[in-house]
This record gives C-alpha cells, structure tokens and sequence, in this order.
C-alpha cells in the first residue's frame, strides 16, 4: 500500500468504523448466548458464535488457553463477558481486584497472550473478565493486533474492539511485560484495573499502541507498571506512515506503588553460623546471604546481602550457615569468608550451608535488584492526543532520571522518520509524587523523525515534584531538540528542583508559549544549558517566545520579559489554601485571583481539577458522565453543501457544546443546536476538538477530537491531444485532467498503447517510439496524487503509420567498363520491405537493377547513363519515392597522379614541375647511392599511392618517369603492391616481401634516356612485362628506391587501352593522361603543414584538453596555471606533454608558428618548448630532438612588456620583428612533434611549418587573433 493509500486508510478507519459503544449491554445485541462452564472450551465457543451472539463464562470459573479472536462477516457485536452475577462493577464503575471472584478468569498456559485478534478480526466486546499473567510474565497479556511483520498494511488491523471492566494483571511476584498491546484501530478500554506489569532490565507498560492507527478512547482504568503506565510508539510501526492517532485519554488513575521502591527479594533474616566438623583451618569466619528469585521473562532478582554473621574456629573443623527461607526465592548465593570482606560465593537452593573450605565463586554482594521504573505516560510516536482529568502519580529516579509525561518522537530502529508527537493537549490532569515533570525533545536524537509540535499543557496540577523526596532533579519541564508550538498555560506547579524549566540543544524553540503559570524559581527558574538564566536563557533557546503573566516566587524581575510577578517564596505559598495537605486552591482574597491575562485566576483550575481527580481515583461515578456519540466526520467536498449535527449522551441531555480549532473556509459550527454546516471552499484536514458540558453541571463535560476531511472536487477528463504517429520515430501527445488537487497519477487500466511508447504516471504525457504500426485503443485512469480514491477513466486511439517512403541514395559511385560493379540503392520509410524499379531511363548495357534495390553487373560500353527509379512499401503500395539517378561508366584503366601519394618515406619528394602532369612529380636526387640489387621488404626510401582495382582482371603496368641528367644509372625503380597476385592466385609483387616489378626507363643496353618516358615492366625492345592481377579490394601502390636520381608523375594499370601499348613515347613523352576519378585522392602538401591540437595521438601529465568555442575545432589543449616556476629548460624525459603527428619533406625549409594564449593573459602563462622527431638544420645537424634538452622556444610576448591578450600566433624567435631559426626533416615521411611545459597555464590550438606561405610572416595576429586555418 502507497504511503498516500495508507494515509487514506487512517482516514477512513475514523470515519467509516464507529467504536463499539462500550456501554450497550450484551443483551443489546440480541442473537443468542452461549454458555460455557468452568475450564469448557472457550475457543470452540468463539469459533462457533456469530455475529450478535454472546459467549457467558462462569463467574469464578477458570479457563486455560491461548484463545483467538478470528474475523467473521458481519459488523454485529460478538460479546464475551462473564455471566451476570450481583457482586459484578455496574456499567460505568471501574472494575477493581476485589471483583475478581466474580469474575471468570483466563490464563495462558504458556508465554503467548491469554487473548488475541487474528488478522483483521472486528467487532468483539470483552466485558466483565479477569485476564491473568503469562507463564514467565513474557510478552502481553492481551494483544489486540501485532507489532511485528505479520502486520504490514490497515487490512491486516483488527478494529471495533471493546474492553470494559476487564481485570488484567501480572503476577505480584514474577511480574509482566504487558498488560495490552493496542495495534488496533477503533477501540475502546474503558473501566478497567491492570496492574502488577514489572520487570527487571526491560520496558514494561500496561497498554502500549504501537502499530495501530486508532482511534482509541481510555477512559476510567486504573493502570499500573514500572516502565510506563502507558505509551504511544517505543517500535517503529510495520506499517508505513502510521501513527497512533485520534486517542482519548481521561479519567485514568495511573500509579507505580511505592512499595516497588524497595528491593524486590526480601532480605534473608535468621541469618546463622555454627561450628562443626570439617577441614576449615582454625580462625574466625565471616557470612553474608542474598535471596534470589526468577521475576518477568526470566530475570533473576536479587535481594540485599543480610548482616554479617561470623563464628571462630579454635580448631581446624568447618561452618554451617543457616537462615529462614525466603517466599519465592529459586536459589540463595552465601558470600564469605573474610570478616567486612567477602570476596566469593557458593550458590545453594536449601536454607543452609557447610563451608568445608570449598573454593567459591570471585565476587562480592551488590545492591539489591529493583523494579525498572522510568516514566508514567509517554508519547513517542502519537498525533491528535487528547489528556484530560487523570491522575498520575508516584515515579522515581531509577532506570531513568524519573520524568513523569514524556514527549518525545522517537525513530527507534531507524525505520521510521515519519514519527512524531503532534496536536496533544493535556489539561486538567494531576501528576505528583515524581522526581520530574515533562520531558519534551523535538526530535529524535538517534534518527531522523518527525517534531514534537503543537502541544497545549494546560490546567494542570503538578505537585510533590521532588528531588528530595524522588530523587532526579524535581524540575518542571525539561525542553530541548527543537520542538515547536508549546503551551504551557494556567498550570500550577511546586517542586524543589533549582530550575522550574530547563532548556537545551538545538534547534531553538519556536511558538513556545508559557504563561499563567504558578511557579517556585528556586536557584534558576527558566534555565539552560550554558547560559545565564531567565533572558539569557531564552534569548539562546527559544525564537520570540511568549513568557508573561507567570509567577515565579522567589525570582528577580530583572532577569525576566516584563508582566511577570515575583514574590517571595513564602507570599506565594501563603496564597494556596492548604499545600502541604495538596489543596493548592487559592485563598479568599489571593491577589492571585482574576490576575490571569485571559481576566481568569492565575494557576490551574483546582476546582475542576479536584472534581475529575475524584472520579479518576475512584472509578466509581461515570455512569452518568456526558459522552460525544458522534467519532467520525463525514467527508466533505470543496463547493458542496455540508451538514452533519453532532451528539451526545449522558448527563441532563441539554449541552453546552464548543469548539476548538480552525475550521476550513466556508464551514461554521452551532454551538447552540450542534451542527456543522457550509460550503468548503478549501481542502485538507482539519483537526478539531468538541467539547459537550452538561447544560446544568458544567464540570460534567466531555471532548472528542474529531478531523475535518475536505476532499476536492472531482477529478475528470477535459480533453487530449494525442499524435498522429509514425513508426519508429518520437511522437508525443497528452492527456488532461482538471479537479482534484491539480497533482494527478496516470496509468493505463486495458488496452495497450503503441509498442515504445509510455504514459507519464505524473503528467499524462504520451512519449515515446512507437516500433510497431496499427491503431491502439486504450484506456487511461487519473487519480487524485493525494486523494486517491478521486479518480476518471477516458478511453483513446492512436494510429501509427509507416514512416515515408524517402530515397535516401543521391548519387551512384562511377563504373569502370569491363569491371563487375555492384551499388545498393538506399531508402527509409515504409512498413515493410521496400519493392524497387526503374520508373524511366535505363541503365548501361551489362547492368541490372533488382527488386531489392542492388545494382549490379559488368558495364559493357562506358558514357553517362540516366534514370528514374521508384521504391515502393510491399504492403502500402501509395506509400512510394521515386529519384533521378545517374551512372557514369569510365574506360577500365587506371591512371595515378604520382603527385597524390599518401605517405613518403627517406628523400622521395615532391617537386613542382610544370611538364609533370598535374603541376608536379614524385623524385628524389641522385646522392650517388649505388644501386639497390633486390627489392627489400623494409625500405628506408619510398611512396605510396592508393587505388582501387578490380577482382580477377589483367593489368599492364606502365610508368612514366625521367632519369636525372638522362642518366641511364638513374633511371629504374622497384614497385609493389599490398594485394597483388599472378594468374594462378598466388600472391606476387607484395608489399613487405623482396617480390617486385622492375621498370627500367632505359629499354635495352645503350639505348639511352631522354626526358619523360614511359616505360612498363618489362626489359628490352618491345618486350612486355607480366600482366598483374588483384583481388579486388583497395591497394596501395608503393614505389621503392632501386637507383636514386628518378622521377615519376603518371602510373598506369591498364585492362584495354593500354593494355599492349605504352601510352606515349619512350622519351621526351608530352602525354599528360585524365587521372582516374575513383583514383583522385587529396594531395598531401608537404610544403604547407597545419596540425590542430585536437588531432593530437598523447597528451600526458598535467596536460588536458580545452573545450572553447574560439579554438580550431572547438577544442584547445594547454596547462592550469598551479603557479609553478618556470622550467629553466627542456627536459629529455619530460612527465607533461602533448604530442602530435604530421607528414613533412626531407630537405625543405619550414617556419614554425604556433597560435596559443595565456592563462589570464599574463606574461607568467605564455611560453612552451618543442621539439621533433627528426629535426635538423641546414647543414643536416639534429635539433630539437625528442628525448634530448635541446628545444625550440615559442614566447607568445614578443618583448619585456609587450604584453599578452587572447589568442596571438608566435614562432620561435624572441623579440620584435625577430624570426626563430628554420627548422628541416632528415627524411621525408611522418614526423612528431612534441610541445612541453616551459610555464604553466599555456594553451594552443594550431601549429603551422610553412615553407612558403607563412616562411616570413605569422598566420595571424599576435594578440587577439581569430585566425583558424583548415
């Protein structure tokens, strides 16, 4: 159950479940009566009642069991009562010990309960009974409902339950831990005595309520035990969000004998010790005897040791200790041997013993056991608590400093943070003879709970508050934690505590009222702790809190709010009329008299007081007491009509009714005929207390706290905007509502809605991705988020379709004539597989479009060839796209730009040549390196081009080249390819292997070279090389070193055109071929370099990368600025740096800039080394080589302050105007670049080596640059 439903439940179980009116005779009830005599079978009689019967035990007879109360059907009262007998209490008169032999009496067998409800029983009166102790005194007597895991939701609280003058105690002796556990709802213990409810060493009350919701009426007991006579909480309820709620609590006597004080065994007496026979050495020996007796739950009680007796042995012999027994005692340890120093014992269960110098057990006798007391009535899990006209007496110092009404929210196993102590008011009630007055915590010290707040204490008498006489501290009120909301008023209070209320801790106290109050000051009066008393005090602890009209005797004004009175000490007892006989009334004439601020005497109503106190003691004369009838409100409804008349029974039957608390806006209460009435025009509840005095006795009055319940308005449905949805793509819609409190849950209740879509449970949003197509009818329900029960239904549809049909294919890669070519056309949309055609045009000879979209095929003659095509959903038919498309089929020869090589490695270079196709070639110089013999598989010196061939087709290699000063020693090379193979398949001319083609420019011995020449890979005059085959996939063509000194600018692998024939003449050739289209790549400029930091392969250290919207790439990479000091120079092993890679030309000048700015732009932040992989100057030294100190510097300020702002391009010279040495590569390839900490809180996005357009002047501005090259 949702904390939300419970609370709803609370709610009904007060207004849907009246409270058996314990007053009804069982004859009342008509149905029939079942009679059961002395030790019959009381179960059976249960089990067979119905509802209305009446199960009549034997007066005086006895019944043995563990008798169950199970849930019937019906809301007839089941009545179990002892058979009427003349010596039974009338209806109305407390029951009392002295009835018991009237009474039939039930006991357990064992530790379980006498009596208890099975899982949602109702509807029982238990009257007129006697309920004795446990086996043991374990667990409760009666247990109506279960604290424990058996009872997690209100369905499982039994209700309507009655006990009335039923006798319950423990045994005098052993004691017990329970009277009546109250986890009920709706139940009524009136008239009822239970007493002898102790323990040692744990809690022990005569009624406890911790996991029922209420509402409970204790009116008229008499009850009694060491722990707390009563409680509200102590467990954390099983229940969520529970509370004991709704109890009213009046004309209880609530007492602890004072015999309960004195040790619990009687002290062994007849204490003897005698000489006799045995092998104790000669001398004197001394002996103590303590009793010892098993009490509640096992515990063993022990008494005081008894007076030492002692005997002296002039010869070896041994000791005889005797003494006279001890009732109920199991066992008695004796502790000797040394006079005024016993320091073991020996443990007997007879009434003596003989010490033959035995060796004991080490220990000495402690004090006597006692009873543990701690507090008479206390709250620590409660809400709406009425306190009236009881009288509670007798508590001491004992398990706990002796408060007597305790206030105090407690989370006791951490399961609970909702509880709390609210809306109590205790008025009218009598507490004497006790250590200490209230204790009241705002929360909870050990977990989080709710506050104590809105608690009203007022027309109290609370006297014989002693230390003297109880031990503790004799303190009126102790108040700390924070609570709120807390009346003291018109109380009257004597105790001889040095402090009359003692504050502490935090929070501070807010809405603290005290006021009209009759006090001793003594030493402090309102005191705190740490602070001076009186206005220090309540300048610390408290928040605008309102102390006046309060007498505080013997105080000084000074220290004090004015409008309080301090007479002495002996004036203001000299007011009451007799206090040292309790009558606290005041004197004709006291000056005390009319002195309050509402005009009333000052103090508490003893009058009114002295009344109820008789009827709380006595028990005796409620019979014609006046009782509100009406327990329960109905609920009420924002903008409807209410009106409920209250009433009442008892008394004259004409009564003064009134009413405490607000009441919602819109409703009025007639104090005259008693009814409530209006239109709400607000909701919520409202928390009220009705009072009915008897219109001719108006002492005789009684309250009800009653709720005022306004739900609001119905909920409904206004209205929806639901999508028109297409699969597979977000749609969303919504729901409305309107009434209630505006707060809704949402759920879907039949039907379903469309796959990946959700209903929001807090907005009544429809979100989602639908992934299936078709209409979805559902049905939604709103609820109330507060009021659940307030809800709507409304059903909907939502279609989805199928997406679109959209041809997403724009443009058809080239086809290669001869070549297979195989294209898919794309497309989305649709409900299921798309059918695709050709809607116009055709498509070249040799190729075919299927109906799944795949081109595919061998182009038979080239051109550029037009056409529609229209895609189609299978299943929707209109749902259909059409495009216009084109294929362009190119000859199958492959012509490669040298220019266009991807990677360089060694002295390969490229050089503009204006007779070379496409501007430039691919060479390297002639160093005189003698020729290389056979290819290698790792060369040093090299290019490579990318190309894409096709599977299984012969191609003729040519290359046009020229030799260096048409040196027939410059004029060959070594090529290969990553996936080359022969005819047979087998893998030839490989990368990475010594297999290569050879060309050789010159055709055959002294035949000569002569500029551009193309050439093939064969040898000799009309010689032609081997075909060359591949197996389809993407190649890389390389180009190795065989004689140094040649160029390159055209490569061919031709399948037809040039398959037998060079493409031009073998030398001073002019043929520049069209390149390739699928073979044109983007040419590498190794002449112009720019690297972004957002390219970079390491970043280590303190190094990290910059998001910032002004850098390259969105992205920057630099240092925080950690205030380090400069490092004086490059490091060869650096821990913080960044790292980058780049293609660079062997033998080709560069400028090095660099575009970086300066944390805050400061001149401590702007500088940073580099340094190279393979750097060297002009002369072909190494520079600026990683792994060494050497490093060039980048300074973004150009000179002493010159200052920095923004981002600002520098190279690595210093100073105005200055340019930094270039920079050259030993070889042509990949290089690195490494930038290093010089100054922290540097940052860079570009690098640029230029070698032409930037080689004399930066990229940008030194300061505040917005410069970003591509």
């Amino acid at each position: 159950m949702s904390n939300k439903s419970s609370a709803a439940a609370v709610v009904c179980f007060a207004m849907c479940v009246g409270v058996i009116g314990a007053a009804a005779p069982a004859s009342a009830q008509g149905g029939a009566v079942i009679s059961v005599a002395s030790g019959g079978d009381v179960q059976a009689a249960i089990n067979k009642a119905a509802p209305g019967d009446t199960i009549q035990l034997q007066p005086g007879g006895t019944y043995v069991g563990n008798f169950v109360l199970p849930k019937k059907a019906g809301t007839a009262v089941v009545t179990i009562q002892t058979a009427p007998d003349s010596r039974q209490p009338a209806q109305g008169v407390r029951v009392k010990p002295s009835h018991s032999p009237a009474l039939a009496r039930l006991t357990s067998p064992n530790s379980d309960p006498v009596m208890r409800t099975d899982t949602g029983a109702h509807h029982y009166r238990l009257m007129l009974l006697e309920f004795g102790p446990n086996d043991q005194g374990g667990g409760e007597i009666v247990q109506l409902g279960r604290a424990d895991a058996t009872q997690t939701s209100l369905d499982q609280v039994p209700y309507s339950l009655v006990l009335d003058r039923v006798y319950i105690h423990g045994d005098p002796i052993v004691g017990q831990k329970r009277g009546v556990a109250l986890n009920s709802a709706s139940t009524d213990i009136v008239n009822c005595y239970i007493s002898d409810i102790k323990a040692v060493g744990q809690d022990t009350q005569a009624i406890a309520a911790m996991n029922g919701p209420g509402p409970y009426l204790i009116q008229n007991n008499y009850l009694e035990a060491a722990a707390e006579n009563f409680m509200a909480g102590g467990v954390d309820p099983q229940i969520a969000n529970l509370s004991p709620s709704d109890i009213t609590f009046r004309y209880n006597y609530l007492s602890k004998p004072t015999a309960w004080r004195a040790p619990i065994v009687p002290t062994p007496t007849k204490v003897a010790a005698v000489s006799g026979a045995g092998a104790l050495p000669a001398g004197t020996y001394a002996y103590r005897v303590v009793a010892e007796r098993l009490v509640a739950n096992a515990a063993t009680a022990r008494s005081d040791a008894s007076p030492e007796v002692s005997v002296t042995l002039a010869a070896p012999g041994g000791v005889t200790v005797s003494w006279a027994p001890v009732a109920k005692a199991v066992s008695y340890r004796i502790y000797g041997r040394l006079a005024g120093n016993a320091t073991q014992f020996w443990t007997t269960t007879s009434t003596s013993f003989v010490d033959n110098d035995a060796a004991g057990t080490a220990g000495t006798p402690g004090a006597a056991t006692v009873w543990s007391v701690k507090n008479i009535f206390e709250l620590k899990n409660a809400r709406r608590v009425i306190v009236e006209r009881n009288v509670m007496e007798n508590n001491w110092l004992a398990a706990q400093p002796g408060y007597a009404i305790v206030f105090t929210p407690r989370n006791s196993g951490g399961m609970c943070n909702w509880c709390t102590v609210e809306d109590v008011t205790f008025r009218f009630n009598i507490v004497r003879h006790t250590a200490a007055g209230f204790n009241i915590l705002g929360y909870d010290n050990g977990h989080p709970s709710g506050q104590a707040h809105r608690i009203t204490i007022t027309d109290n008498l609370l006297y014989d508050v002693s230390s003297a006489a109880w031990g503790g501290n004799g303190w009126a009120a102790l108040m700390g934690g924070g609570p709120a909301d807390v009346v003291f008023d018109h109380n009257t209070f004597d105790h001889d505590g040095a402090s009359a209320f003692y504050a502490y801790g935090s929070p501070l106290m807010t809405g603290i009222q005290i006021t009209n109050n009759l006090l001793r000051h003594n030493n402090y009066g309102i005191f705190g702790s740490g602070t001076a008393y009186g206005n220090g005090t309540l300048t610390a602890y408290f928040t605008s809190p309102i102390v006046t009209s309060n007498v505080l005797a013997g105080g000084s004004a000074s220290r004090y709010p004015a409008g309080n009175l301090f007479p002495t000490l002996a004036a203001h007892m000299a007011q009451f009329t007799a206090p040292a006989q309790a009558d606290y009334s005041l004197i004709a004439g006291s000056s005390y008299a009319g002195a309050a601020l509402d005009g009333k005497d000052l103090g508490a109503n003893i009058a009114e007081i002295k009344k109820s106190a008789d009827v709380a003691v006595s028990g005796t004369s409620l019979s014609s007491a006046v009782r509100i009838t009406t327990t329960a409100l109905p609920r009420a409804t924002v903008g409807t009509s209410l009106n409920v008349t209250l009433g009442a029974t008892s008394g004259s039957g004409q009564y003064a009714w009134s009413i405490a608390g607000a009441l919602p806006a819109g409703l009025q209460f007639n104090r005259t005929t008693a009814t409530l009435s209006g239109v709400p025009t607000q909701y919520g509840s409202w928390p009220v207390t009705v009072s009915a005095a008897d219109a001719t006795d108006s002492t005789n009055v009684a309250t009800q706290l009653l709720t005022v319940s306004v739900w609001p308005t119905a909920v409904r449905i206004s209205g929806a905007s639901l999508p028109g949805a297409i699969v597979r793509r977000p749609a969303t819609g919504a729901i409305y509502a309107a009434g209630g409190t505006g707060s809704y849950d949402w759920r879907v209740v039949s039907g379903v809605l469309p796959p990946g879509m959700a209903v929001d449970a807090s907005t009544g949003t429809l979100s989602g991705t639908p992934t299936a197509i078709g209409t979805f009818a559902f049905t939604v329900e709103v609820s109330d988020a507060t009021y659940v029960d307030l809800s709507a239904q409304g059903t909907f549809s939502i279609t989805v379709a199928p997406p679109p049909v959209a041809i997403l294919t724009d443009a058809l890669a080239g086809a290669r004539q001869g070549v297979s070519y195989a294209a898919t056309l794309e497309a989305t949309g649709g409900a299921s597989l798309l059918t695709w055609k050709l809607s116009s045009g055709a498509l070249a000879p040799g190729l075919m479009l299927s109906s799944d979209g795949q081109i595919s095929g061998t182009a038979t003659a080239a051109g550029t060839w037009s056409f529609g095509v229209t895609a189609t959903d299978s299943v929707y038919p209109t749902n259909a796209s059409t495009a216009k498309l084109a294929i362009a089929v190119t000859s199958g020869d492959i012509v490669l730009y040298a220019r266009r090589a991807t990677a360089f490695a060694g002295t390969w270079q490229v050089v503009n040549d204006a007779t070379a196709a496409g501007g430039a070639r691919v060479g390297q110089p002639d160093g005189g390196a003698p020729k290389v013999l056979s290819a290698l598989a790792s060369p040093v010196s090299y290019f490579e081009v990318p190309f894409t061939p096709a599977a299984g087709r012969a191609y003729h290699l040519w290359i046009r080249g020229k030799a260096q000063n048409d040196s027939w020693s410059n004029d060959s090379v070594y090529v290969q390819f990553s996936g080359s193979i022969g005819l047979d398949g087998a893998a030839t001319y490989r990368i990475g292997t010594t297999s290569a083609a050879r060309v050789n420019l010159e055709d055959d011995v002294n035949a000569g070279v002569s500029g551009w020449g193309w050439q093939d890979n064969g040898y000799g005059l009309n010689v032609l090389g081997p075909a060359i085959y591949f197996d389809g996939t993407p190649q890389r063509l390389r180009i190795q070193t065989r004689e140094d000194g040649f160029s390159i600018d055209q490569i061919v692998l031709s399948t037809a055109t040039y398959f037998s024939a060079a493409p031009g003449a073998l030398k001073n050739d002019t043929t520049i071929l069209a390149e390739s289209a699928s073979a044109i790549a983007p040419i590498v400029d190794l002449t112009e370099i720019v690297v972004h930091s957002a390219a970079a392969t390491a970043i280590a250290g303190t190094f990290h990368t910059i998001a910032d919207v002004t850098a390259a790439n969105g992205t920057a990479i630099g240092t925080t600025d950690a205030g380090l000091a400069k490092v004086a120079t490059a490091l060869a092993a650096p821990v913080n740096y960044v790292e980058l890679t780049f293609q660079a030309q062997a033998k080709t000048a560069y400028r090095l800039w660099m575009r970086g700015k300066a944390q805050n732009n400061s001149w401590a932040n702007d500088s940073v080394y580099v340094q190279f992989s393979n750097a060297v100057d002009g002369t072909g030294a190494p520079i600026y080589r990683i792994g060494t100190t050497s490093a060039a510097t980048v300074i973004l300020e150009d000179g002493i302050s010159m200052g920095v702002s923004g981002w600002g391009w520098q190279d690595n010279g210093w100073g105005v105007n200055i340019l930094g040495p270039l920079i050259y590569f030993a070889t042509t390839g990949t290089q690195t670049i490494r930038v290093q900490v010089r100054e922290d809180g540097y940052q860079f996005d570009q690098i640029v080596l230029s070698s032409k357009q930037y080689l004399t002047s930066a990229p940008g501005a030194l300061k505040n640059d917005t410069t970003v090259l591509k």
